[in-house]
């Protein structure tokens, strides 16, 4: 076991989060550094898939996530220009009895506050933000954290959970610009009372899939704002930023071929209430952490939104994280255990995530059926547990 120290924790997004409270579960203290000078989420729904709910129930907060999450009994997918059902999919009680765990669809903001109360409820000086990290020295002893305010902080481990334009991860392994994917992504809340309902929409929760483009949309908060992410193949992304102000004329002018019921949701979109972001990645690799530095999230393994399985990976990554440096008696060994452990399922989600995108917006994509939908559930990815996964120990070093 890891003797209690210190642990730094770089970046206070839902990995972040979720790491920090893993570690504080298990004894550790924790600081969490943030550039951004106030913790902010920018508006957009998420889905906490029956894995990523298993593990919000295993960090004490189930009964939080079931309160602001709403469950969907149908999804699937559909034309982009005619409705066509295609896939067809039960959830509900229908996940309880397969996966152990339900499905809830929410707003990101209520998942990071979620996260963020339970942190600060365990140490109220736990979350630090406006502070950029500038730079790490690794110690025999520790890890040094500079920032750019010139501050510094000094732990055991220091843990990079700062995103795909990672430092944390440009210290480990060179710094690397991520590649655009060319895709970019639209998204806006709308309110339900502002665009009249889904009408005809086949699902309240839903994928609808042409060549090149797709359009995804579900309900949050009780049904009073639809969640909507438009994805389009794109040429070069010039811009820096995951969320760039943008516009519904976009949108429309980018889907005006889409089915009528989907162009007058898009004109209900609020003004400013549209923004784009360009998909980026990085090659998988090869291990996350070093002899006193793990990373977590997008930091280690940047997922496309195709599964939406970014922020379950993340939150796993943290857990199994916490859980190796608790039940494994040497730092080092530990974080070679977290490899071990994280680096197949996590890569393998990272690449089908990919992969799914050309099946959803490929050529083919207007002969999409159920044989084609090799996706997150039929992978097998809703039924691991973070709690009882197996670690997979490395051998001792010898002395």
């Amino acid at each position: 076991m890891v003797k209690r120290e210190d642990v730094i924790v770089v970046g206070a997004g839902l990995g972040g989060l979720a790491t920090a409270l893993a570690l504080q579960r298990r004894g550790f203290r924790v600081r969490v550094y943030e550039k951004a000078p106030q913790l902010a989420e920018v508006g957009a729904g998420i889905t906490s898939h029956p894995n990523l709910t298993r593990a919000m129930e295993r960090l004490g907060l189930g009964e939080g996530l079931a309160r602001v999450g709403t469950q969907h009994l149908k999804q699937g997918v559909c034309d982009l220009h005619t409705l066509r059902v295609m896939v067809r999919n039960e959830r509900g009680p229908a996940d309880r009895e397969r996966f152990g765990a339900f499905q809830y669809q929410l707003h990101r903001a209520d998942l990071h506050r979620l996260l963020l109360d339970a942190v600060l409820a365990q140490d109220s000086s736990a979350v630090e933000t406006g502070r950029a990290l500038a730079a790490i020295e690794e110690r025999a002893d520790g890890v040094v954290a500079r920032f750019e305010d010139g501050g510094e902080a000094q732990a055991a481990l220091l843990v990079g959970a700062d995103g795909v334009r990672s430092r944390v991860r440009a210290h480990l392994f060179g710094d690397e610009a991520p590649v655009f994917t060319g895709h970019v992504a639209y998204r806006a809340l709308v309110p339900m009372a502002d665009c009249g309902g889904l009408g005809e929409l086949p699902f309240t929760s839903g994928l609808a899939i042409t060549p090149g483009r797709n359009l995804g949309w579900y309900t949050i908060r009780d049904g009073a704002l639809l969640n909507l992410v438009a994805l389009v193949q794109s040429g070069e992304w010039a811009e820096e930023g995951w969320s760039v102000p943008s516009d519904a004329g976009t949108v429309l002018r980018l889907f005006a071929d889409a089915h009528p019921e989907f162009l007058r949701i898009l004109r209900a979109a609020p003004a400013g209430g549209v923004f784009r972001w360009g998909l980026f990645t990085h090659a998988p690799l090869g291990r996350y952490s070093s002899a006193r530095i793990a990373l977590v999230g997008d930091a280690a393994h940047p997922m496309l939104p195709f599964m939406g399985m970014g922020a379950a990976m993340a939150v796993e990554d943290g857990y199994l994280l916490a859980r190796c440096l608790a039940e494994v008696p040497d730092a080092g060994r530990a974080l070679r255990a977290y490899d071990a452990t994280r680096v197949g399922r996590a890569n393998f989600v990272q690449a089908e995530s990919a992969a799914k995108a050309a099946r959803l917006e490929g050529r083919d994509a207007p002969n999409y059926d159920k044989s084609k939908h090799r996706n997150e559930e039929s992978l097998g990815l809703f039924s691991y547990d973070v709690e009882t996964e197996p670690l997979a120990l490395p051998e001792e070093t010898p002395a």
